[in-house]
């Protein structure tokens, strides 16, 4: 009753967290056996502190200007559970800097603690950490967390949300999306190349267009014939640049279909939306909890005590003027509350008198002696 009673009072006395959650479905155009291990990488990318820091470091709304998340984070909490913080961060405490290589001492510290916080789940009903489930055989990736403001709890998991998938997006595809981006910088070269040409060519035609137009007197048959043979020039490079371009845009496109086929499909099962039901643990349930494992501490304290009193009773039975030792009373102290111990917990099987079953501990330690 007791401890049912500590427990209850414990339980009664913590704070509504605001649960959301957001589930993900990851899948292959083409299911293979790599998809597992594709799986397990993804799991090792979000579950990196590379991600946790990019979130504390990410800037959210708030008035009178935008502040790093993790001020966000911390200011909550020392107003809603400033008892879930580690007592080292300093009441009040806000980050200046937004990049980690120009934080303080101070600042570098408090960072590491509330890094910890978030990515270690915690027991006792403490809530304000992130966690990632993955199951590896239906690619689906659901990431939790739980915090006292229902706005914030849904302000982290957009913000994870969208740092997976565009994780994902990047680590999905190693050579052939190196190869596409190559071949696609080579492409817009050349298109930039054909519409500098082409651009060449108008104006020169235009200028040679004027030109005839003049009076015979005034036109230069060195200067006619050196001009048209510029836009003779100029057609031939528009001609050659355009074949190209079009050949390697075919390429590119043929590049982007196959690319597409090794690409994974991200589709968002659900997501909590606004507004959220505060969970609040059971203070029933714990007392209940609490009861029972009071009545199985008690019953332990019960079978111990009875042992030991049992145990010392035969110690203190044993003739102290008797030089010759029976084996029972030449065992160690703790061999024999082990053969006690044995010999009450098959009592209520073999129904064999204490006397019997006394001598049946003697005659197995005779037996272990010889």
């Amino acid at each position: 009753m007791l401890l049912g009673m500590l427990q209850y009072r414990k339980i009664s006395k913590v704070k509504p967290t605001f649960p959301a959650n957001v589930q993900l479905s990851v899948l292959p155009h083409k299911i293979e056996k790599e998809f597992r291990t594709l799986i397990q990488i993804y799991t090792r990318l979000l579950n990196s502190k590379m991600l946790m820091r990019e979130l504390l470091l990410e800037k959210v709304d708030s008035i009178p200007a935008d502040t790093l998340l993790i001020n966000r984070y911390l200011d909550i909490y020392f107003k809603a559970k400033p008892g879930q913080l580690d007592p080292e961060i300093p009441t009040g405490f806000q980050f200046e800097q937004s990049k980690i290589e120009d934080f303080s001492l101070e600042e570098a510290r408090v960072f590491k603690l509330v890094l910890d916080k978030i990515s270690t789940p915690l027991s006792d009903y403490q809530d304000g950490f992130i966690t990632f489930g993955i199951d590896e055989k239906m690619g689906l990736i659901s990431i939790n967390t739980s915090t006292p403001d229902p706005a914030f709890s849904i302000k982290i998991i957009d913000i994870l949300l969208a740092k997976t998938v565009e994780r994902i997006d990047k680590n999905t595809l190693f050579s052939p999306k190196v190869a596409y981006e190559k071949m696609e910088t080579e492409t817009d070269s050349l298109a930039d190349n054909y519409r500098s040409i082409y651009y060449d060519l108008n104006r020169t035609r235009d200028t040679y267009e004027r030109y005839l137009k003049q009076p015979d007197s005034l036109i230069s048959e060195p200067r006619r014939k050196s001009m048209h043979n510029k836009i003779i020039r100029l057609e031939v490079e528009a001609e050659i640049n355009k074949t190209g371009y079009l050949a390697s845009l075919e390429q590119l496109k043929v590049a982007k279909i196959d690319m597409d086929n090794e690409t994974v499909l991200m589709q968002l099962i659900d997501k909590t939306m606004m507004p959220i039901e505060p969970y609040i643990p059971s203070a029933k349930v714990a007392a209940v909890k609490g009861g029972i494992g009071g009545f199985a501490l008690g019953l332990f304290l019960i079978v111990s005590f009875k042992l030991f009193r049992d145990v010392l009773r035969e110690v203190d039975e044993d003739e102290p003027g008797n030089t010759e030792l029976s084996p029972v009373d030449k065992t160690p102290f703790f061999r024999r509350l082990l053969h006690r111990c044995r010999s009450i917990i098959s009592y209520p099987f073999t129904k064999s008198e204490p006397q019997e079953k006394g001598l049946i501990i003697e005659q197995e330690i005779e037996d272990e002696a010889a």
